[in-house]
């Protein structure tokens, strides 16, 4: 059967969530994927699409950790920043 061709390269961990962010790409779509390192059973199998061509940065927002914690800002070639919620999966601000 067809598998999918997935890439993972720029990292961002969250200590306070044990959460890594991970910038992922499988076929056209470029995205991140949240790891657990409590729970290893279902790691980098869900992709959040953000961009439209390669990443190069990913920094997890860690000023406030209570209100920001999920939120993820992103770098790519397609010359955008995106700052996205890891929570909802969407992007909030482009």
């Amino acid at each position: 059967p067809f598998q999918p061709v997935a890439t993972a390269h720029y990292m961002s961990y969250r200590q306070s969530e044990e959460m890594l962010i991970c910038s992922r790409q499988v076929n056209d779509k470029y995205g991140i994927a949240k790891v657990s390192m409590r729970d290893f059973s279902n790691n980098l199998h869900a992709i959040i699409p953000i961009h439209s061509q390669t990443i190069k940065d990913v920094q997890c927002y860690t000023s406030d950790s209570v209100a920001n914690k999920s939120l993820v800002l992103t770098a790519s070639m397609d010359k955008t920043l995106k700052l996205t919620s890891a929570l909802s999966q969407h992007v909030v601000l482009s």
